[in-house]
């Protein structure tokens, strides 16, 4: 066999024992992130994220709301949320427009309500005061006292968006209420620490943190899952070296 014969046999072997550790290593990878929960299938270990956030996070806020009564935090918190349920109040709104017409209210109301409880324009009163009354009744319609959608009209197929829309409201409603009791310069702090308190006990708070309390806990879990995933590639970096120059 000659020099060059040898040198590429050697090479081919080479190629060979690189692919076949190549292989080894995608595996071990594989395994490495089932075992974070980051595979991109596993609906299942992001349901469960998300259910032991809503279950357990909640509690956890509320510690460390009332751990900090801050007035100008908490109004700038507020005020963050309420830009928020705007936009999403106003994309909402934005929708029923564009598919029922600028008296999408109205419409609403006469589906909705029964005839005794459907309001009517008063004589010299602004449509847009007629409109905010005619927002009322329906939420009024749509949801409970603490604001959570009624029963019958969760995930309704023609008014399961109208409910939402309603909660959104309300939770706006409650945001802008806080908004100016912590904005009044002569309540004393005892007032604003209660407006607080009450707030946080109140349902319009544990939707609002609902989602951030999922996101916080994911994010948890992500920067542990990414942890160990960064000692995985060093150990599969080490695994691939010796699997390929081994004598």
């Amino acid at each position: 066999m000659s020099l060059d014969d040898l040198s590429k046999e050697t090479d081919f072997k080479f190629i060979g024992r690189l692919q076949e550790a190549k292989a080894r290593a995608e595996d071990f990878e594989r395994h490495a992130r089932a075992q974070a929960g980051l595979e991109t299938g596993d609906g299942n270990n992001h349901h469960a994220l998300l259910d032991a956030a809503t279950q357990a996070k909640p509690s956890d806020h509320k510690k460390q709301a009332r751990s900090d009564k801050n007035g100008a935090l908490w109004l700038d918190l507020i005020q963050r949320q309420i830009a928020e349920l705007q936009t999403a109040i106003d994309d909402a709104e934005q929708g029923f427009a564009s598919q029922y017409g600028e008296d999408w209210r109205e419409l609403f109301a006469l589906k909705i309500l029964d005839p005794d409880l459907m309001p009517q324009r008063e004589d010299g009163e602004s449509l847009e005061d007629y409109r905010t009354r005619v927002e009322q009744a329906l939420m009024d319609e749509l949801l409970n006292q603490d604001g959570s959608i009624k029963d019958e009209y969760k995930d309704h197929p023609e008014y399961g968006e109208l409910a939402q829309w309603a909660q959104w409201k309300y939770d706006e409603q409650q945001g802008q209420a806080l908004k100016s009791t912590l904005s009044d310069p002569s309540l004393s702090d005892e007032a604003r620490e209660q407006a607080v308190d009450d707030f946080i006990d109140g349902a319009t708070y544990q939707r609002l943190n609902q989602e951030a309390a999922a996101s916080a806990l994911i994010s948890d879990q992500l920067l542990g899952a990414k942890e160990e995933l960064k000692d995985n590639s060093a150990a599969v970096a080490s695994k691939l070296t010796e699997d390929v120059f081994q004598p």
